[in-house]
């Protein structure tokens, strides 16, 4: 019965993240998929006046604070120090050797690992037995793996012994937010108004997953309300084929055929599987269709000039340009936002947004 339950939950699990991955402007739409008459497939339903649960958006110091810590952490340096113990939160250069269940792993002792005492990923008794030690000095330390221990199973349970060096230290110089900082290094006047800038960035991102959750609700009342005339083939064939790849892709990564996957992990046979993904890729084809409807009744489609201008900011975000971009993912950079979802992503939260505005707060 476990092994059953097992089972199922596997292929839940694998079965959502492969049907999951189906999935503002004026003029001189890009592409346009669905470049049909969408009466003639799909009766949108009323998407106008409906009711989404009212929201509020606060912005706490704490979290500004805490935002401006984690920016600030970028521009911490590391200051070596020469003579006195190791602290919690200091960054500690070691070589070791191990012994495990009586013997000697060897290969651990040949180069110099780099750690954060307090936050080190080392086992807790190794971790704590760094603190207090001093640059030269060796300690040794006995403990044994958890039965758990998974990044190398046959240690599971065992004894270690740990023969650790102290190389060398490094304190940890935390940068503050100072007038002086804010102005040369952030490029605001002085440091309430960076406080000010966050404390702003945090409330759009927040107004904005709040009305995307608004945008959701209202949504699933406009698909429920909708009726599919008629479905495109290709449209529909081209989202099977895409989530037939994924799986694919993601069976290939785990050493299996997509035919070993089908029948040992979703515990489908072949005939089972093609109907649950055919009624996936319906299931989205029904969906983008009412969403190109609206965008197109209201004008929210992104142009082409929009969209070149959103990649070339995604690019200079990230120090980027196309040349880098397609060398680095295999594929220029609006290939991969148009196949990857990022434009249809897009545009449904140009969508969402537009029913959250004519929606009704409840």
């Amino acid at each position: 019965m476990k092994k059953n339950m097992t089972r199922l939950i596997a292929a839940a699990m694998i079965l959502t993240m492969v049907l999951v991955s189906v999935g503002c402007g004026n003029s001189e739409p890009i592409n346009r998929p669905y470049d049909f008459n969408l009466e003639e497939y799909v009766s949108v339903g009323e998407y106008k006046g409906l009711e989404y649960t009212a929201f509020e958006v606060e912005v706490t110091d704490k979290e500004v604070e805490d935002t401006i810590e984690e920016i600030l952490m970028e521009y911490m340096t590391k200051e070596e120090v020469t003579e006195g113990a190791v602290k919690s939160g200091d960054y500690v250069g070691i070589k070791y050797s191990m012994e495990v269940d009586g013997e000697n792993v060897t290969g651990t002792d040949t180069q110099v690992y780099t750690v954060k005492v307090g936050d080190s990923g080392l086992m807790p008794d190794v971790d704590k037995a760094l603190i207090g030690a001093e640059v030269c000095e060796t300690i040794q330390v006995e403990t044994t793996f958890a039965e758990d221990y998974d990044l190398n199973p046959e240690y599971a349970g065992k004894p270690v012994k740990y023969e650790i060096t102290v190389e060398n230290i490094a304190v940890p110089v935390y940068q503050e937010l100072t007038d002086e900082f804010a102005k040369k290094t952030l490029g605001v006047k002085n440091a309430a108004e960076y406080r000010e800038l966050v404390k702003e960035t945090l409330y759009q991102n927040k107004m904005s997953d709040a009305r995307y959750a608004a945008g959701e609700e209202i949504w699933t009342q406009v698909v429920e309300a909708s009726e599919v005339i008629q479905y495109p083939e290709a449209e529909v064939t081209k989202i099977e084929e895409k989530l037939t790849k994924n799986l694919q892709t993601m069976m290939e990564q785990s050493g299996m055929s997509i035919e070993d996957g089908i029948a040992d992990i979703l515990g489908m046979d072949e005939e089972t599987f093609k109907t649950e993904i055919r009624k996936s890729a319906e299931a989205g084809v029904k969906e983008e269709m009412i969403l190109y409807t609206i965008a197109r009744e209201h004008d929210l489609e992104m142009t082409e000039k929009e969209i070149q201008d959103y990649l070339d900011r995604l690019l200079a975000a990230n120090n980027m340009d196309e040349e880098d971009f397609t060398a680095q993912y295999g594929v220029d950079i609006r290939t991969y936002a148009e196949d990857g979802g990022v434009l249809i992503s897009m545009l449904y939260e140009e969508v969402f947004g537009f029913l959250v505005d004519n929606g009704t707060a409840k």
